[in-house]
């Protein structure tokens, strides 16, 4: 996944309950791969946690802030300087 010109790199196991599963659980949610291609689940996981109930334009659903959160922590930075 591309975040800017920052590469995020997630390790695939497969459908069955592997990382991507894992991903978004330690998330708090209940996405489960069902066995599409990645990219188009992860898209439309994104895409559903857009659409879930939120403030108002300028503040995403609460899923969206702690994927984002989680995606830009500073402890998980690597060869970062």
């Amino acid at each position: 996944m591309m975040l800017g010109e920052t590469s995020v790199r997630l390790t695939w196991r497969g459908a069955g309950g592997g990382v991507g599963h894992e991903f978004f659980a330690d998330l708090g949610t209940d996405w489960e791969h069902d066995g599409s291609t990645r990219h188009r689940w992860v898209a439309d996981v994104l895409e559903a946690m857009l659409a879930e109930p939120h403030g108002g334009p300028d503040q995403p659903p609460e899923s969206f802030c702690r994927l984002i959160g989680y995606l830009m922590s500073p402890a998980d930075a690597l060869n970062e300087g």
